[in-house]
């Protein structure tokens, strides 16, 4: 090669052979030994990566995946551009690489990135190794993927667990439960867990998922959990799981860590899902075409949507599944409307305190250090307390045949709260019944509960005041805060043609009234809920055929002197129709020194004329349609009147 150019300049003679008169080449060689056929090279292998069942979110080494299903993915060349193809040895992390039983893909060309899955994986450590083989059967060096020894990834599963009547668990398990009475066998969402347990069944998902496979001595399931809640002081609220008496059933093996009201809060969950934490979420009615509201579990992050686990749609395994109630799917549209944390517990008790209010009305707490949550009258929200919460809860029958309720429970959490003062105010927003609930955990794991039944109304606030302790929730105290006594007004009742007394309070709706009689006077006692008592002393009451005739002598608030009345006198006539109905009526009402008022009902005309004396100036007439009833009023120890 004198020319450096990669041929020879020269023939090359091969002695002592005579080979057709010229014993030379006449084509020279353009490299050595080129007449020798190649040797066929290996493939190579790079790239590795295991992923997650959308094959493009990456599992990073040595990180928990919540799926039974990993995809493994390397680039495949090969020098002498042979069909290649990868193969997988996956092990648990306690089983040594053997060269058994591999996992491996159809052939592809060089350069093209390989992929082999593995489905039905159980909870454990694995790591794994791949090579490339190509189809002359010519192998690459074993690579194993990360860091040689390390644990590659760990499979870490939630656990299916069903409301209704499924194959998940396990259909005999389930037919255990689905039945049940949930709760007292009366809420809103219907009789049965099947209709109602979307939460508890959420919430043992969780627990199981941090191990808590047995407690009280009994095996983690919906049936123990409900049968546990309903003998657990403030266990069920008004229907509703208490969150925080659910991590106690556990012995506190998984705790209740935070509350979020947002609506498609991704951020937060990301950040949950990142550190392997499955999320209980709330999912209003509406979404995927469903007029329910429910709770499920999302328990993995993939690239545009999230896994999940569904107690009733047991076969919706995306949050942005299309709704299909034949085959037990429920479509989400890739979002939900608040989530309820649990982390792994550390078998502690957890100070708290619940409220739970069932009514239309707000609640508003203030602590000791002047800190504020809830709603005031005026709709403004606070969120002033460290790791409190105020929100609504509520879950519906996933079936559609009781139709969603439109109460909502109001509920607010606080947890790790300080000792000391709290004041809790419950605002009317409008006219109805209320039940709240109260619930106080200490640090030992006690709970002391109370109930308060009463009426609310539109700007009524009723107040409570709150003593806690942490220490020994028996030493905690909650009370209505009300000094004021209620006053009274007295009246004719023209349904009844009764004489009747009612209470008029600044907290309570409907204050208690009670009557007692001798032969010469009757009492009447109007007693609100925080004890306070106003009563109504009769020197004279006789009620005989259509004719009621009443005198009130004192009047007295609490236990602080009678007070001496004016003489006052209340009169009432009256005849029916034949229906019963009354046909004429004659009301009057005086009180010495202060006022004369009668009152005269026409049934032909259907009117009523009301005459008003007052001393010192002229009587007053004024005549309204219909029945018209005068009232006696009392306020702060005078007497006056209205109709």
């Amino acid at each position: 090669n004198l020319h450096n150019d990669n041929f020879c300049d020269s023939p090359y003679y091969i002695p002592n052979i005579i080979w057709a008169f010229n014993p030379q080449d006449n084509l020279p060689w353009t490299k050595q030994d080129g007449w020798k056929i190649p040797v066929n090279q290996p493939p190579t292998i790079s790239n590795l990566g295991q992923y997650k069942s959308d094959s493009a979110t990456p599992i990073n080494e040595s990180n928990i995946t919540t799926e039974d299903i990993v995809i493994f993915k390397a680039t495949l060349n090969d020098p002498d551009n042979d069909q290649i193809k990868l193969q997988i040895e996956l092990k648990e992390y306690n089983q040594p690489f053997d060269g058994q039983n591999l996992l491996e893909n159809g052939f592809v060309n060089s350069g093209s990135e390989a992929v082999v899955s593995r489905q039905s994986l159980v909870d454990s450590q694995y790591h794994w190794r791949a090579r490339a083989v190509d189809d002359k059967g010519n192998t690459s060096q074993w690579r194993e993927f990360g860091t040689t020894g390390n644990v590659d990834f760990e499979v870490k599963l939630v656990p299916l667990y069903t409301q209704v009547r499924s194959l998940y668990p396990s259909d005999n398990e389930t037919k255990s439960w689905f039945d049940l009475d949930y709760a007292d066998g009366n809420s809103s969402c219907g009789r049965s867990i099947s209709q109602c347990g979307c939460v508890i069944t959420s919430v043992i998902m969780v627990a199981r998922y941090y191990d808590v496979i047995e407690t009280q001595g009994k095996d983690v399931n919906p049936k123990e959990i409900n049968e546990w809640l309903k003998n657990e002081p403030g266990g069920y609220i008004n229907g509703d799981v208490n969150w925080i008496a659910a991590a106690k059933y556990t012995n506190w093996r998984i705790k209740y860590e935070k509350t979020d009201n947002f609506t498609n809060n991704y951020v937060l969950l990301d950040a949950y899902l990142n550190n392997t934490q499955p999320i209980i979420a709330k999912e209003k009615a509406g979404r995927g075409g469903i007029n329910s509201q429910h709770f499920l579990v999302i328990d993995n992050k993939l690239a545009s949507t999230y896994g999940v686990k569904d107690p009733a749609w047991y076969n919706t395994v995306k949050l942005n599944e299309i709704t299909n109630n034949i085959n037990k799917v429920r479509g989400y549209d890739n979002g939900f409307d608040g989530l309820r944390i649990y982390k792994k517990g550390d078998g502690i008790a957890q100070a708290a305190i619940t409220f739970a209010l069932g009514s239309p009305a707000e609640l508003l707490i203030t602590d000791s250090q002047g800190r504020r949550l809830g709603k005031d009258q005026n709709d403004i929200e606070y969120n002033e307390i460290p790791n409190a919460w105020y929100f609504e809860d509520g879950f519906d029958d996933h079936t559609g045949e009781i139709s969603p309720t439109q109460k909502r429970n109001k509920l607010i959490q606080i947890l790790e709260p300080l000792d000391g003062k709290y004041q809790l105010q419950v605002i009317g927003t409008g006219e109805d019944s209320y039940s709240l609930s109260s619930n106080f955990y200490d640090t030992q794991g006690n709970v002391s509960s109370q109930q308060f039944q009463s009426e609310t109304a539109i700007d009524y606030i009723a107040q409570y005041n709150l003593s806690f302790d942490s220490v020994n929730s028996a030493d905690t105290t909650i009370e209505l805060f009300d000094e004021t006594p209620p006053e009274a007004e007295i009246s004719f009742n023209s349904n009844t043609q009764q004489l009747e007394i009612k209470g008029i309070d600044n907290t309570t709706v409907n204050p208690a009234v009670s009557v007692s009689k001798t032969d010469k006077q009757a009492i009447y006692q109007i007693q609100d809920e925080a004890k306070n008592t106003t009563k109504l002393f009769f020197e004279k009451l006789k009620q005989g055929g259509k004719e009621i005739k009443a005198e009130i002598e004192k009047l007295q608030y609490n236990n602080d002197p009678a007070i001496e009345l004016p003489k006052t006198e209340l009169k009432f006539e009256w005849s029916l129709n034949r229906d019963g109905t009354i046909k004429e009526l004659n009301q009057r009402i005086k009180t010495n020194g202060k006022f004369d008022i009668k009152a005269k009902y026409n049934h032909q005309k259907d009117e009523t004329e009301i005459k008003i004396k007052l001393p010192g100036q002229e009587e007053q007439k004024q005549t309204f349609s219909g029945i018209k009833i005068i009232k006696l009023i009392t306020k702060s120890g005078v007497l006056s009147f209205d109709f």
